[in-house]
């Protein structure tokens, strides 16, 4: 028995045409998960692309600020994505939401 969440879930992707590369190898499903879910922006105040240096190694940010008049908390986001897949675009909507309303 699948959950009735995760069958409504399978159910609109099939609906919106979602279909698993073929043939189903590292490469492709990983261009395919790279790839940001369309969707509208989500709108905030700043958005700025910034470098942090870790002993020589440049790790790629994102900056996220929703009133930058004001000095607010910080929260720090990593997504691992089983360090395999994923990047600043594929959660820029998830990480935009999160300093929104946080």
């Amino acid at each position: 028995m699948i959950d009735p969440h995760i069958q409504a879930m399978l159910e609109a992707m099939a609906e919106s045409g979602f279909q698993l590369p073929d043939p189903l190898e590292p490469a492709s499903l990983r261009l395919m998960l790279d790839a940001p879910i369309p969707a509208p922006p989500v709108e905030i105040a700043e958005r700025r692309d910034i470098s942090i240096d870790a002993d020589g190694a440049v790790i790629a940010g994102r900056l996220y600020h929703p009133a930058p008049e004001e000095i607010l908390p910080v929260v720090l986001f990593f997504h691992g994505g089983g360090w395999v897949h994923g990047s600043l675009d594929t959660h820029d909507r998830l990480a935009a939401i999160l300093a929104e309303q946080g």
